[in-house]
């Protein structure tokens, strides 16, 4: 099942995505494989995988937090790559949701960053507002 397909079946129940995020590697990379894996379980149609970087100031204190203690313990990509070939194991499916949702991140993250910055040498506050919105609306367009 693609992601698309997870967006069609909760639209058919009439219900919100359930989708849980942390950054990989937090607390330990064995700790974050079982959290992910529980919360497959506990019913998450799709699992944001961050990949903890030095400057998550988007992410808010709680993710910010998470990622320095997984920086802090040595995690890299290489790490967040494992943690989700190891949570993908729970079934192929589930690896297509994990994978689409890292890459729908990281493309957000990048095209944000670009926008914010073009936005706030250019005009200032105010425009990187409507960037934001801009940027959400075109992912709820995508997806």
């Amino acid at each position: 099942m693609s992601i698309t397909d997870v967006f069609a079946k909760a639209r058919a129940e009439d219900r919100a995505l359930l989708i849980g995020c942390m950054p990989a590697g937090f607390p330990t990379v064995d700790d974050s494989i079982a959290s992910m894996i529980a919360m497959h379980e506990a019913g998450c149609d799709v699992i944001e995988v961050e990949l903890p970087y030095s400057d998550p100031v988007m992410d808010g204190p709680v993710i910010q937090r998470a990622s320095d203690i997984a920086l802090a313990a040595g995690v890299r990509t290489r790490d967040t790559l494992h943690i989700i070939e190891s949570v993908a194991k729970v079934g192929p499916s589930f690896t297509q949701r994990i994978i689409a949702a890292l890459v729908l991140a990281l493309a957000a993250f990048i095209l944000l960053k670009i926008i914010i910055g073009i936005a706030a040498a250019v005009a200032g506050t105010i425009v990187v507002i409507v960037a934001i919105i801009a940027v959400i609306w075109a992912l709820r367009v995508l997806l």
